[in-house]
């Protein structure tokens, strides 16, 4: 039985005020761009949001325009707050660095704090929702929305030319049998974006990077290039030993900030294969629905931050 996933990656622009994005919504600065270049690291304590005066770590925030979902993003950061000794606070003046949420043409978000007075952007917008696009959203082709409906209708597509070529058969015996395992578990408070698309745009914005780029990754999962968009391929480089920090957290199948299994396929297959076939139905899904944070993103965020120890172990085994 194939089942294909829509994912908001596939649907995000792939340029954001003239600057592409890396990965497929993370917007770098010149210097973290150069850094990748030179293989040095993106994830320097300089990056890190500072402590409050209860010795926590703060990250103010405040919403750009009046289209953003605001209860998503709430929620987005409430499960943070749940879950790490990471404040996320309305920001009481705008002179200093914070979080300005946006509703731009998709989801995208810069690594970590970047100090930028006016606020760095975190955009929860359109195509972020899966059905949003499939049934309202402005995609980039009748075509696509075409090749993303059949794909939620539970439908297997040919493995040619997926916009002209559509060789339709059901997975099951009835046509109409939708596919629902990538749907939320639960029922948000919001109609439009799942919990998972805001906690990983957020997980960005403390510092989080994307867990197949780890440089352990090869161990691990493989990259079906062949089966890739030429042109974005680079979204599945590594990084280098030197250019992030791990915190000793085991890789992660279940990580939210992990690729689906069919991010940016060119032909309806595979680009991602764990090592592990019991685990490739865990890579992509926390984005697509309502469980948020894995065990170990919460305590990579934790030690990242410091949280462990010093302020207590949030209920957390070391491992």
């Amino acid at each position: 039985m194939r089942r294909q996933h829509p994912d908001f990656l596939d649907t995000n622009p792939d340029e954001v005020k003239g600057e592409r994005l890396f990965e497929g919504d993370i917007l770098l600065t010149p210097t973290q761009r150069r850094s990748l270049n030179e293989r040095k690291g993106i994830a320097h304590p300089y990056y890190r949001w500072r402590d409050g005066s209860d010795g926590l770590p703060l990250v103010p925030y405040t919403f750009g325009d009046r289209s953003v979902d605001r209860v998503a993003v709430r929620e987005g950061l409430e499960h943070w707050m749940e879950h790490t000794c990471i404040t996320f606070q309305r920001a009481t003046t705008t002179r200093t660095p914070h979080l300005r949420f946006i509703k731009g043409g998709g989801c995208y978000s810069y690594v970590g704090r970047m100090g930028q007075w006016r606020g760095q952007p975190v955009s929860i917008g359109t195509n972020c929702n899966v059905w949003e696009h499939l049934l309202h959203g402005s995609l980039k082709s009748v075509a696509v929305r075409l090749h993303f409906l059949c794909q939620a209708l539970g439908f297997d597509l040919f493995s040619g030319d997926l916009l002209i070529m559509l060789n339709i058969e059901p997975w099951e015996s009835s046509p109409t049998t939708i596919n629902t395992d990538w749907l939320p578990t639960a029922k948000s408070q919001s109609p439009e974006v799942e919990l998972g698309i805001v906690v990983h745009e957020v997980g960005h914005a403390i510092g989080f990077v994307h867990e197949q780029s780890r440089p352990d990754r090869d161990g691990y999962i493989k990259i079906i290039n062949s089966n890739v968009i030429p042109n974005r391929l680079s979204n599945f480089n590594k990084y280098s030993n030197a250019a992030i920090n791990n915190m000793d957290v085991p890789y992660d199948y279940s990580s939210v900030m992990h690729y689906g299994p069919k991010g940016f396929t060119v032909n309806g297959k595979t680009t991602i294969s764990t090592h592990n076939p019991l685990a490739q139905g865990m890579i992509g899904r926390r984005v697509r629905n309502l469980h948020g944070l894995s065990h170990r993103d919460k305590l990579l965020a934790n030690k990242m931050y410091n949280c462990i120890g010093k302020y207590g172990n949030y209920g957390f085994l070391n491992f």
